[in-house]
Parts: C-alpha cells; sequence; structure tokens
C-alpha cells in the first residue's frame, strides 16, 4: 500500500500542476507522460517489491521520513521547487500555445526519458543500498560494476535524462529553462 500511495502521491501532484497550470485536461501530452512515469515507477517498485523488499521498504520510509542533513534537506527542496516550476512552465506553454513540439522531438524525448527511467532501474539492480537518502550503512560496499563503472552518481543520470526531457514529453520547449538550474544543482 506504501508503494501504491507514493505513486499516487507522485503522479498525482504531477498530474495537478500540468493540468490546472494548462488549465485543461485535454492535455494528451501530459497524459503520455503521467503514463510513461507511472510505467515506469510501477515496473521497478513491482521488480523491488518481488527481488530486493528491503530496498523498496527502505526507499519508502527514506520518502516519508525525508533528509536529515541540512544541505541534502536543502538540494530537495530546491529541487522540488525547480521540478514544481518546470512543470508549471510547461502546463502554461500548453495553454498559451508557445511551443510547437514535432511528434518526432516528442517520440525521441519519450525514448530518452525512458532511457533515464531504465537508467535508475538499472541501479537499483546493481546497487541494494540505493537508499532515496544520503546515508552510508555499516558494511555498505563501495559499487564498481554495472553503471558505476562509468560514473559515481549513476541515479543522477538517470534522474537527469529525465528532467531533460520531461517539458519535450509533454509538447514544451519553454519548460527546458529549467534544466540548467537542475544540472547545476546535480553538479553542486
Amino acid at each position: 500500500m506504501r508503494m501504491v500511495r507514493s505513486t499516487v502521491r507522485m503522479l498525482g501532484g504531477a498530474g495537478v500542476v500540468l493540468f490546472v497550470s494548462a488549465g485543461t485536461f485535454v492535455y494528451w501530452q501530459a497524459w503520455w507522460f503521467l503514463f510513461l512515469n507511472g510505467l515506469s515507477s510501477t515496473v521497478i517498485n513491482l521488480y523491488l517489491l518481488r527481488n530486493d523488499p528491503a530496498l523498496l521498504h527502505r526507499r519508502l520510509a527514506a520518502e516519508e521520513q525525508g533528509e536529515t542533513q541540512p544541505v541534502h534537506k536543502l538540494f530537495m527542496l530546491l529541487l522540488l521547487v525547480l521540478g514544481v516550476a518546470q512543470l508549471v512552465v510547461t502546463g502554461l506553454d500548453h495553454r498559451r500555445g508557445w511551443s510547437e513540439v514535432s511528434l518526432v522531438v516528442l517520440s525521441a524525448a519519450s525514448f530518452v526519458f525512458m532511457v533515464g527511467a531504465a537508467v535508475i532501474f538499472w541501479v537499483l539492480r546493481t546497487n541494494s543500498h540505493a537508499s532515496s537518502i544520503i546515508t552510508v550503512e555499516e558494511h555498505q560496499p563501495v559499487i564498481s560494476h554495472g553503471p558505476y563503472r562509468w560514473v559515481r552518481h549513476p541515479m543522477y543520470t538517470g534522474f537527469l535524462l529525465m528532467f531533460a526531457t520531461l517539458p519535450l514529453v509533454c509538447g514544451s520547449y519553454r519548460g527546458e529553462a529549467f534544466f540548467l538550474p537542475q544540472l547545476v544543482l546535480f553538479i553542486v
């Protein structure tokens, strides 16, 4: 039930922001984004439920408790503000008709969005300590295989791919303005 609540809360929040800022439910690109996001979240969560329930439990518990370190709290707050702003501008873009994203661009963005989700899935399959909260647990090994072979924080890479393509999946070029601040935030 916690898994379902978490997914519904995430999708519901994104949907409310998108549809309210767009001023309509007649916004197929937003529905498409919610479908892709819901599909990837459900696949990952069902995999963890079956194959690594301890990791799923830690990720859900961490989500409910939140960060403990002030710098991590600030990171999550800024990420939330940028994410909501990105969704608002994306919805307003639909309402005002500022962008005309072609189906080719939208399809390519959808593919890259799902690649980002696949990277996150790969991280969770590779690292059973990949918590939602930044912590180091006793006897936690340093992972150097799988996606960690190429980048130290591959889950961030997956999220950045998703953040970079989210506005395009929703039919907006203007929402892309928030990717650079998101990227800088992750780098810092």
